[in-house]
């Protein structure tokens, strides 16, 4: 928490914060409020703003007619969620200005709170608020143009790949026109440096099965990665190597 606060009648006092690097804030606080006189101002520059778990920024003044302080924030970005807000009231004078308007702003389900509004009603609401009300007249709320990047943001689907169609139904003959091929390393693969020995099992004693049935159907499992001629990606296993164990 990091408040500028007046509990007599003098104002409240101003609270400047700069950071190169980004702002979190979880469960936290910026406040610079006054009892009775003009609140204070904060202004915060940063790289990027990140608000969590009901973190606000905001100031008050709880009675007087004078006006409420003034937030500006400068970053590239400022994100809210979970119930964080940013107020600026004042009471029976006027409220305080919210200037973002250099500032890439995104909240969690954004409300602009009507004039008039009692900030407490704001809080415990699970949504991002702005309000700058004031028992005389509200504050200006300054905003950048975000809208060319909600625009261009598509919902992408649950599920981005059908794993069915990594695996192919079939061997897969190599041609010679293809140039190269993907293999991968590991534990029973090749060793992982050149020079490098295979990876040796400890093996038990191996008993036979009882055959259960004359007639079995094999599984071939997949030994590579390949790609296909209109270049996709399939898991399958080589027709040679295939028709060399039968």
């Amino acid at each position: 928490m990091i408040r500028a606060s007046s509990e007599g009648n003098g104002n409240a006092g101003d609270i400047f914060i700069i950071v190169q690097d980004d702002i979190q804030a979880r469960n936290g606080s910026i406040t610079a409020d006054s009892a009775f006189n003009a609140g204070g101002q904060i202004q915060i520059s940063s790289s990027n703003i990140f608000l969590f778990e009901n973190s606000d920024i905001q100031t008050f003044v709880n009675s007087g007619a004078d006006d409420g302080g003034d937030i500006e924030i400068v970053a590239d970005a400022l994100v809210a969620f979970d119930d964080s807000d940013i107020l600026a009231f004042a009471a029976d004078g006027r409220g305080g200005d919210i200037d973002l308007s250099r500032t890439a702003f995104f909240g969690e389900d954004l409300q602009f709170a009507q004039p008039g509004t009692d900030p407490i009603t704001l809080d415990g609401n699970d949504r991002v608020d702005i309000n700058a009300t004031g028992g005389i007249a509200s504050g200006t709320i300054s905003l950048a143009d975000v809208s060319f990047i909600e625009n261009s943001i598509t919902e992408l689907p649950d599920e981005l790949v059908n794993p069915e169609t990594l695996v192919a139904a079939s061997c897969i003959a190599q041609s010679s026109d293809i140039g190269s091929s993907v293999v991968f390393t590991g534990n029973d693969s090749l060793p992982q440096q050149p020079g490098s020995a295979q990876t040796t099992y400890s093996l038990s004693t191996v008993q036979p099965i009882t055959e259960t049935a004359t007639n079995s159907t094999s599984i071939a499992e997949p030994q590579n990665l390949y790609r296909l001629a209109d270049g996709r990606l399939v898991i399958s296993r080589n027709c040679a190597a295939t028709n060399s164990h039968e």
